[in-house]
């Protein structure tokens, strides 16, 4: 007897939302479906705010990535994770060179890159520097899992540029791994939500988060990547505003056709200028939802 291959759909989306602390947005997300329905991709960057021209940077990075993942992608290869490294860091620093963007060129590829994408009936995450990813399920539970740096020095790609670079940045850290902290989310026979930290990894520091997520047993309903200004929210009384609190929020989706991510987090800020909240940092969002056949 033959197995039945597994049928879904996919959607991708992606958007920006700025913040009052930054006068120019130093986020960026892109995305791309295939025509074939081969595929589909999303990129957030998240350049950092010390250092100049990251806005730029960030751009830079995230269309590299993409022009070498639909590359790929569409020839039926799995785009490795160490050969996007290489990729993007050689074809960054020609461009930033080029461009001679001020008196340090390369500073402005200090940017995260968050990398979400769909191929061969799988999900798969690649996470340069830090952020946050979500997996929602079928069931109304989540999981949340967010890359906590050490001293909030995320370990951007561009440190692999040279033994310099790199020996600054691990001096800084200063023997201190980053962590991907969990938190699962459920409810009980009462609809209560039940909230549980109860896992903490460490991260090695020569290489990018890397999670595969198989569908076939169609529990994801979406998968999200967020740079780490999805945590920056306050209330009026400066108290944080939790990201279980904003990951809920971003994933009620009315539905999904279109640009579903831009109009979910349109109505999310419009929901936090209403009741008073504010982002302190730019925050960044991309969705790759599963739609199952029956």
């Amino acid at each position: 007897m033959g197995v039945r291959k597994m049928k879904f759909n996919v959607s991708v989306d992606s958007f920006v939302c700025g913040s009052k602390s930054h006068y120019i947005c130093e986020d960026y997300a892109i995305h791309y479906s295939d025509p074939n329905g081969n595929f589909c991709l999303a990129i957030v960057c998240d350049g950092c705010s010390s250092s100049a021209h990251t806005d730029v940077g960030a751009r830079i990075i995230a269309h590299i990535i993409k022009k070498y993942m639909v590359d790929r992608l569409s020839w039926g290869m799995y785009p490795d994770w160490s050969e996007i490294w290489k990729a993007t860091l050689k074809k960054s620093i020609e461009i930033s060179h080029i461009l001679n963007i001020g008196e340090n060129d390369i500073a402005c590829l200090f940017s995260t890159a968050l990398i979400l994408f769909s191929f061969k009936e799988c999900v798969h995450i690649y996470i340069y520097g830090d952020g946050s990813f979500v997996r929602s399920f079928n069931d109304g539970g989540y999981v949340i899992d967010t890359i906590i740096p050490p001293q909030n020095a995320p370990d951007y790609m561009i440190y692999q540029y040279d033994y310099t670079l790199r020996s600054k940045y691990l001096e800084m850290v200063a023997g201190e791994y980053s962590k991907i902290q969990t938190t699962f989310i459920h409810k009980n026979w009462s609809n209560t939500v039940i909230e549980e930290n109860i896992m903490e990894e460490k991260i090695w520091t020569d290489r990018p988060v890397v999670y595969t997520y198989p569908l076939k047993t169609k529990k994801i309903k979406d998968i999200s990547i967020f740079s780490d200004g999805i945590g920056s929210f306050i209330k009026p009384n400066a108290e944080n505003l939790s990201i279980i609190n904003n990951v809920q929020a971003l994933h009620s989706f009315k539905s999904y056709t279109g640009d579903f991510v831009k109009k979910r987090c349109k109505g999310f800020m419009r929901e936090c200028n209403t009741n008073g909240y504010s982002n302190a940092d730019d925050f960044s969002m991309a969705t790759i939802h599963i739609e199952y056949e029956e």
